[in-house]
């Protein structure tokens, strides 16, 4: 859960089934560096929702004068995300395609786009990473033991007959065919299984980030598992900032590495270094390279994904945690088009820490 506390820090510390976060939000208070005029620009009433939902905690924070968004409202879109994009719940539209020995599924009777919204999303990010990112890794992630099954012993003939049940190429194993009258989905592989977590929560922050716009509520902070975003300011004038956590094994206090000031955007973390377990001596992380059907290993330990669109922000920062730091530095640079700012924490090779911060950061980042 994330606390308020008396130095006007608020602190997270929560470990969960989708994932887990690396940000921690700050709301600095501005003394009486403003005028009075000044903080008039901007609503003063602030509101707070807290609650869980796909296996977390969200945290909202908005200004407005009067209270216009409540819990009941928050929770009754999360749960409709849930019934479309969550393989935590049985009779969700994504389990029933990974659960039915079906190979194709008509969609068009769909209350909501919250399940096709998630597929686009993905195949988007899978085609700009090259296949870094994707989302039919659900069985290998089982089996290796960061799912919700039980790990089996792996070996790579294991890991190659599940890797033919991994495929997001039109040509391959995902095809969606839309028309006029209908939008239906083909497996070629009925084991297929599709598992949006790599960008769901991110997802969620955007739906609830355009319901508040809607609903004329424009200065808020949306967070759902530490994906997060930010729109307007606070009743000071001042923008949200958010803090990064120094990567560390062990289980000890977090200490912050750098600061973010936020304007309009949305921020997402993956790391390896808090999730893995070791066995005969390995060490192995919980993201699964797609390509190989191993868990990573390489010098990469968290990186933070700056975007407006948080679902985006998610799934890159989920592809760059399996692209290793060189691979992912390298797409940022060759494809600026896609708007990616990231901030990376890695390994040199002396084992020290280091930090790499794309250009556009340079203005809005405080290392500490």
């Amino acid at each position: 859960m994330i606390l308020e506390v008396k130095s006007t820090n608020i602190l997270k510390e929560k470990l969960h089934r989708w994932g887990f976060s690396f940000l921690v939000l700050l709301l600095v208070s501005s003394g009486q560096s403003c005028k009075d005029e000044e903080h008039s620009q901007f609503p003063q009433l602030r509101y707070e929702i807290m609650g869980e939902a796909q296996g977390t905690t969200y945290n909202i924070v908005y200004f407005t004068e009067e209270i216009i968004i409540h819990k009941s409202q928050v929770d009754s879109i999360l749960d409709e995300i849930d019934m479309a994009a969550s393989v935590w719940v049985d009779s969700s539209v994504i389990s029933q395609i990974n659960n039915l020995n079906d190979t194709v599924f008509d969609l068009s009777d769909q209350p909501n786009s919250y399940f096709l919204d998630n597929f686009l999303l993905c195949k988007e990010v899978y085609e700009n990473t090259g296949g870094a990112y994707n989302p039919t890794v659900g069985q290998l992630v089982n089996a290796w033991g960061f799912g919700f099954k039980n790990r089996q012993n792996m070996d790579s003939v294991l890991v190659d007959s599940l890797l033919q049940s991994v495929g997001f190429d039109s040509k391959d194993m995902m095809v969606l065919e839309e028309s006029k009258y209908s939008t239906v989905l083909k497996k070629r592989n009925p084991t297929t299984q599709l598992d949006y977590n790599g960008v769901a929560q991110g997802y969620s922050v955007d739906v609830l980030g355009t319901y508040f716009k809607s609903k004329g509520v424009g200065h808020f902070m949306i967070e759902v598992g530490g994906e997060l975003l930010a729109n307007g300011r606070k009743s000071d004038g001042s923008f949200w900032k958010i803090g990064i956590d120094e990567p560390l094994t062990a289980n000890l206090e977090r200490t912050l590495v750098a600061t973010i000031e936020l304007n309009n955007m949305a921020v997402a973390t993956s790391g390896n270094y808090r999730k893995f377990y070791e066995s005969d001596g390995v060490k192995y992380a919980h993201t699964i390279n797609p390509l190989t059907g191993f868990p990573v290993q390489h010098s990469l330990l968290s990186v933070t994904v700056v975007m407006p669109n948080c679902g985006l922000a998610d799934a890159y920062a989920t592809s760059f945690m399996v692209m290793g730091f060189k691979e992912a530095k390298e797409l940022i640079l060759l494809k600026p088009q896609l708007g990616i700012e990231a901030y990376f924490i890695y390994e040199n090779a002396s084992g020290k820490l280091e930090t790499y911060l794309t250009p556009g950061l340079r203005q809005i980042i405080t290392e500490l």
